[in-house]
This record gives C-alpha cells, sequence and structure tokens, in this order.
C-alpha cells in the first residue's frame, strides 16, 4: 500500500506517461512524419521520454524507490542488481545520471515523478490550508446573528 506521498508520486508518473503517450500520438499523426527529419526527430524523442516514464512507473509500482543522498539520489540498477548502483545529481537545474543510457532515462524520469509528486502533495496542503477547519453549524449561526444585530 502506497503512503500519501508515494501516491502524490504514482499519480505524477501516471500524468507524465499520459502526457507523453499523447504528445507521442500527436507528433506521429504529423503529416510529414514518414518524411520530414525534424518530425522525425520528434517522434524519436517523445517514444524515448514515454518509454523511460512506463518504466519508472512499473519499476515505482513494483516497489523501486530512491534514496536520497547528500547530493541527489541512488538507485538501484534494474539490469544488474545487486552490482551496480546509479547515482543521480544535479548540475545547475539539470539532473544526470552515472548509468550506461546517456540521456534521459527511467531514473532520470522517477526523479521527475517524486519532483512533481512533492509539487502535488504541496499544492494540497496549501489548499487545504486556504479552506482552513469549518467551524461548527451553531458557531455560524451565531456569526450570523451578530452581524444581523450589527446591520441594526
Amino acid at each position: 500500500m502506497l503512503n500519501r506521498i508515494e501516491s502524490f508520486i504514482a499519480a505524477a508518473l501516471e500524468e507524465f506517461v499520459t502526457d507523453t503517450h499523447r504528445l507521442l500520438l500527436a507528433a506521429e499523426k504529423h503529416p510529414q512524419a514518414t518524411t520530414d527529419t525534424d518530425v522525425k526527430e520528434e517522434i524519436k524523442f517523445w517514444c524515448s521520454q514515454y518509454n523511460a516514464f512506463v518504466k519508472a512507473q512499473h519499476r515505482f509500482l513494483n516497489g523501486v524507490r530512491l534514496t536520497a543522498t547528500a547530493s541527489g539520489y541512488t538507485i538501484p540498477s534494474a539490469s544488474r542488481p545487486g552490482a551496480l548502483i546509479h547515482r543521480l545529481y544535479k548540475t545547475g537545474d539539470i539532473w544526470l545520471c552515472s548509468c550506461e543510457a546517456r540521456g534521459f532515462c527511467w531514473h532520470h524520469a522517477l526523479v521527475c515523478g517524486y519532483e512533481r509528486g512533492l509539487e502535488l502533495a504541496d499544492l494540497e496542503s496549501r489548499e487545504d490550508a486556504d479552506d482552513g477547519p469549518t467551524p461548527p453549524a451553531w458557531m455560524a449561526d451565531e456569526d450570523a446573528q451578530l452581524l444581523t444585530l450589527l446591520a441594526a
């Protein structure tokens, strides 16, 4: 069972899978999808993004978690479990990964899911804080009576 934050991460990964799939399908439907080099590159890009998010979602829902470090995260290798740990770290605002994929990999996608999941959790907490506690009905009635007296 997922805890509260993990539920937000799972929702974020689902959002990314859905969005990248939609963008991939849109690129594939382009009239010049089979002839234009730029469109072919766009299709390749969205296909890569979509695959990375699907892998990240699958692995997350099957228990794979990032381990926070002082400089980023570590994650066990899926291709060589127990033998290799990958390191994710930031250079400026860009996440880099030590894996051999050399580009946007499922490890990056998982970090994106964590970051977006934390944003979603923060947004929900702010919404809850903005609403504040709901006063009991007797208090609302009393406030209405006071407002009537003040208006008279």
